[in-house]
């Protein structure tokens, strides 16, 4: 399973904490992490400057001790895009994942030079995800991300944070530790509507960061405009945990 991270911050959020990020990575390997996504909701994308983007991959793959790590490359212009995807290739990522662009009205034509010009400069395997629907039903140039199977997937549709990628699996199960996915999908009926009430309380960050400082891996805290997980979220997260033994 590849998990997806959060960004891990210093006490005051003001930058990305490097000792932190090093004890997540081993954190998750430790728990069977076989591979890692970097830069997803989970992973406080809208929080996090282009620049901050890059270090945060750079930091995960040199931790990594040679898991394969994924990166999601979106953003709002075509020039970013392929910026990232070019920096992604020469560190090292496995693959990458891009998405429409989050905000603004764009059309089919548009969508499609743009991921030609991944397709040409990127120099990396990349696939499209459309997790909002924006573009349903649009023929990518580039592979489309493959779906989870659908009996117990949590999101509608394939994303950044839920795809398959190569022979592995991204899944949001995974932020209670790679180890614990067998046992969710062996009681999905039990955990998925658990899981979607933590996520419907506070997104994938919060709750995978909550999850973290409850299992004892300090991640510091989100970055303002974003909050901590409600308590009602976090009273759900806990009977979780419990479950799991975590």
């Amino acid at each position: 399973m590849i998990v997806p991270l959060v960004a891990a911050f210093t006490d005051d959020t003001s930058t990305l904490s490097e000792v932190r990020v090093a004890r997540m990575v081993r954190f998750h390997a430790e728990r069977g992490a076989k591979g890692f996504m970097v830069n997803g909701e989970t992973g406080d994308l809208f929080q996090l400057a282009h620049s901050e983007r890059k270090q945060l991959l750079e930091w995960v793959i040199r931790d990594s001790d040679g898991l394969p790590v994924w990166v999601n490359i979106s953003a709002t212009t075509t020039s970013g895009v392929v910026d990232l995807c070019q920096h992604a290739a020469r560190h090292g990522a496995k693959g990458a994942v891009v998405c429409p662009p989050p905000i603004g009205r764009y059309f089919e034509h548009e969508a499609k030079a743009m991921l030609t010009s991944i397709n040409r400069h990127g120099n990396l395997q990349t696939v499209f995800a459309d997790p909002e629907g924006k573009w349903a039903g649009y023929e990518s140039p580039v592979a489309k991300a493959e779906a989870v199977d659908a009996a117990w997937a949590l999101l509608d549709r394939p994303s950044p944070d839920e795809m398959k990628a190569g022979s592995s699996i991204v899944t949001p199960f995974a932020m209670f530790g790679a180890n614990k996915v067998e046992t969710i999908v062996g009681k999905i009926d039990v955990f998925r509507p658990a899981v979607q009430s933590v996520i419907k309380h506070g997104g994938l960050s919060r709750a995978a960061r909550a999850a973290m400082a409850e299992m004892g891996c300090d991640v510091g805290n989100s970055r303002s405009p974003v909050f901590e997980l409600g308590d009602e979220g976090k009273k759900i997260l806990i009977g979780i945990l419990k479950v799991l033994g975590s």
